[in-house]
Order: structure tokens, then sequence, then C-alpha cells
């Protein structure tokens, strides 16, 4: 699924586009030999974090923990090149590399206070969905439908009902992240006695895994 979500991107960055059928091909072959092997590798029963299958401290883990970053950094790279490129447009004008280089940065700085501020993974998708499911499901479609028949004879009657989504949305977003930001709070105090000085919900699984 990671292979063909990222196809794309990859394919708009290549230098001669009509290869990407060929990179698809090798591509999945090669993920599918290595998940092939990893799985073999991992025995009947692997660990809750593959990476303690290879022991603590080992050279084997070094190897396995840098192999891990790599990825990491490509999947975060061909990413984050779509947002930068969007913003680029956003923007109006074609960035110097000097300016490509800082709007890259301040992203790559902000995914990483966000993976270090929020512990567990559902809590960033809680805030997300928080914040954006009132406004898309229901103050966007009023705020559209209205603008779309503005010209109608009985808008008016219809504009008080879209005011009123518009303010529940309000009030349902509201409610909604102060829940969800709760529930990360008390998630970062739970890490905290559990896995004391672990930042990040990469980090905080690797622990949870030791302990238990």
């Amino acid at each position: 699924r990671s292979t063909s979500k990222l196809f794309l991107n990859v394919r708009r960055e290549m230098r001669d586009p009509r290869e990407a059928r060929k990179t698809l091909r090798y591509g999945i072959a090669a993920f599918t030999c290595v998940y092939v092997v990893v799985v073999f590798l991992s025995g009947p029963e692997p660990p809750r974090f593959l990476l303690d299958s290879v022991g603590r401290h080992s050279t084997d883990a070094r190897v396995a923990a840098a192999l891990l970053y790599c990825h990491v950094a490509v999947s975060y790279a061909i990413n984050q090149n779509v947002l930068a490129r969007t913003l680029e447009r956003y923007l109006g004008h074609a960035l110097s590399r000097r300016g490509w280089a800082l709007m890259t940065a301040a992203l790559t700085l902000s995914s990483l206070l966000i993976a270090i501020l929020v512990p567990v993974f559902s809590d960033m998708v809680a805030v997300i969905g928080a914040l954006t499911s009132g406004p898309l499901g229901f103050a966007m479609p009023a705020l559209l439908f209205d603008l779309a028949t503005r010209d109608s004879s009985d808008v008016k009657r219809r504009r008080k009902g879209v005011v009123a989504l518009v303010l529940f949305t309000v009030v349902l977003t509201i409610a909604g992240t102060t829940g969800a930001v709760i529930r990360t709070v008390k998630d970062w105090e739970a890490q905290e006695r559990s896995a004391p000085g672990v930042r990040g919900f990469f980090c905080a699984e690797q622990a949870s895994s030791s302990v238990s």
C-alpha cells in the first residue's frame, strides 16, 4: 500500500516519467522479497517491536536501526516533497535553492516536533479529526451550498440554517479538540510513568515493548 501511495510522488520527480512503470514493478518485487525474508527470519512468535528480534546493543541491532532510519528518511523525503511543492505553487513563484532548503527544513522541524510532542499516534489522529471533521462534514458543505444557491428566492431563509450549522460546527470543533487534547495530555502523563524520558510514539513503542 505504501509503495502504491508513493508511486505518483516518485513519478512526479523522475527525469523520465515513462520509466515509472518499470520502477514500480522492480520496487514492488524488491519490497515483497525483503518482507518475505523478514517474516521467515522473525520466527513463529515475533516480538511486538520487530527490532527486538535481532537483540539489543548488538551489531545486528545497530545495522537494523540504521536501515530503518534510511527507510524513514527516504519515505519522509518523498512525502514531504508533495507538500513542499504545493506550498511553492501557493506562493506563486519558484523558490531558490536557499528558499527551498529553508521551507523543507521548517517542514522537517515541525514534523519532528509533532512526533516528539504527541506520545501516541492515535492521539494525533484524534486531534486532526477533531479539527477537521466538523468543518469538512458540516460547515464547508453548508457554505458551498449557500454559495451555489445565492441567486434563489428563499436564500435568506436558508442562510439562517447555514449560519446555525456553522455555529454548531464551531462548538463541535471546540468540544472535540478539547477532548482530544485532554486525552493527549493523559497519555503523555501515562507515558512518563511507564517510560520516563522517552519522547515520540516510535520511541514509546520500543520502550513499552521492552517493559512488557
